[in-house]
């Protein structure tokens, strides 16, 4: 027989604990002086909500989410039978959350970073329901908001490659030109090329300065715009989560 443990409080962190001991051979009693288990993550039953022999209507009390970022509260989930499967498979992914405010309107989010046009209308009309704002006049600035790959492609090359002009003086340096060079002979041409609308990367290409450090493959990479965007969704993930 394992070593008995008493464990008093059936709310998740007793019964978190109790499955903890209880894998790991030890003889678990919980105490709870209420008349269920789960402390604040229990649903409350409402008197007189239901008819007819049906359950009555569950009255929540304080949290009933897990975030993404918890861990260990979902893997101990994953390690509780519950019928055929586990008590992580009854978790259900939600779309929005809604946040009660005492005496105003709740403010009702996406549950992750906004993707679509609906989910900016929803986050816009939480912030601004007190202004009186028409609906369809919030979907017709959000629909503005929206991005449009080939304008912005067609922008970034008005530059002439200006916009490439510090990565050229990381790779000049890298390749064995003095930093102070580097700076100073890519500095010239993109005020020249800034001044006489000229184009930069052609510019560069054709100094010999530039080109005896530089390959023409080498130059391409330094304008090539998915280098500079390789770790954007690694960004992405960091800041708002998978």
């Amino acid at each position: 027989m394992g070593t008995r443990v008493v464990v008093l409080g059936g709310g998740v962190g007793g019964l978190s604990v109790a499955q903890e001991l209880a894998e790991r051979g030890f003889k678990v009693e919980v105490y709870e002086r209420r008349s269920g288990f789960g402390g604040k993550a229990r649903s409350i039953p409402v008197p007189s909500s239901a008819s007819e022999g049906r359950r009555p209507l569950p009255g929540e009390h304080g949290f009933r989410f897990f975030p993404s970022f918890y861990k260990h509260l979902p893997d101990t989930m994953k390690r509780i039978p519950f019928a055929s499967k586990s008590v992580f498979d009854n978790l259900v992914d939600s779309t929005r959350v809604q946040i009660a405010r005492a005496g105003k309107l709740a403010f009702l989010e996406p549950t992750q970073f906004p993707q679509t046009l609906d989910d900016w209308l929803t986050v816009f009309k939480s912030l601004f329901s007190n202004l009186g704002i028409p609906d369809d006049e919030l979907a017709f600035f959000i629909d503005r908001l929206l991005v449009y790959p080939e304008r912005m492609k067609k922008n970034l090359e008005s530059t002439g490659g200006l916009i490439f002009s510090g990565q050229l003086l990381l790779d000049l340096a890298e390749a064995g030109m003095l930093r102070e060079e580097a700076y100073r002979l890519v500095q010239s041409h993109a005020m020249r090329a800034w001044k006489e609308d000229l184009v930069f990367r052609d510019e560069v290409a054709k100094d010999p300065a530039i080109t005896k450090l530089l390959s023409p493959e080498k130059l391409a990479r330094t304008f090539d715009y998915e280098r500079q965007l390789g770790n954007v969704g690694a960004i992405f993930k960091r800041v708002i989560g998978e």
